[in-house]
């Protein structure tokens, strides 16, 4: 972790999964205020399960979670969202039958004076702005995403938690995503967690990197010393 003495995200010792299956085991972790941080690791490692027991979608059984201070461990996923975490999930989860402009209404924070409006969202992402009347059901994959990630930021997040965003797009649209997602990053203020097996991806994204193995961390560091294809053959068994 960088910067500031205390994190805006700390695990300590968190174990859970579903029900009384344990998915993730012993993950001590800490992230700083505006700090990106790279999830990697082999399908099946527990990434998907880090972040849902984060946003409080998957069964803690042992450790602790705070957020900006204030323990959340046991807080249901609205007061979690509340507090300031954001979240788009593998499956992107959008109203299918809203419209562009409606799911992002819906996902706003009604009187919070955020820095987040549907007109920001369409200056990031136009091809949403030319689609704004098109319904959920009617966008491409890529579309899809671009309006899941705008719909969490709705929610004037501190700590946006993205899950596969690249899963199954073009590399045109994931090029795309990887701009708008690097300017969040670069203009501060908030902190981003990215799950990716695009490797080169997350590594770009993200100066600082962890590998899961086995739902456990087993590299804590510099995004760099992955693009070692050895270092990272030895930690996820994946050519880069």
């Amino acid at each position: 972790m960088t910067g500031a003495a205390e994190p805006l995200l700390a695990l300590q010792g968190v174990t859970g999964g579903y029900g009384e299956t344990v998915v993730v085991e012993g993950i001590d972790l800490a992230l700083a205020p505006g700090e990106s941080l790279a999830v990697l690791g082999r399908n099946g490692t527990g990434k998907t399960s880090l972040l849902r027991l984060v946003m409080g979608l998957a069964d803690l059984h042992r450790g602790g979670i705070s957020f900006a201070g204030d323990d959340i461990s046991r807080r249901p996923v609205h007061a979690r969202n509340r507090a300031g975490l954001g979240f788009v999930p593998q499956e992107r989860e959008i109203f299918a039958s809203l419209t562009v402009q409606e799911n992002l209404a819906v996902a706003g924070r009604v009187g919070s004076g955020g820095d987040w409006s549907a007109d920001r969202v369409y200056a990031m992402f136009p091809r949403l702005a030319e689609r704004r009347a098109n319904r959920g059901n009617q966008l491409s994959g890529g579309e899809q995403q671009m309006l899941a990630i705008g719909r969490a930021l709705m929610g004037d997040p501190r700590l946006l938690l993205l899950d596969e965003p690249s899963e199954g797009l073009a590399p045109v649209i994931v090029e795309e995503l990887e701009r708008a997602i690097g300017a969040l990053r670069d203009e501060g203020g908030l902190a981003v967690i990215l799950v990716e097996q695009h490797t080169r991806f997350a590594l770009d994204f993200a100066p600082r990197a962890i590998v899961l193995d086995r739902g456990r961390i087993v590299f804590d560091g510099e995004s760099g010393a992955l693009r070692d294809p050895e270092v990272l053959q030895r930690h996820m068994g994946l050519a880069q």
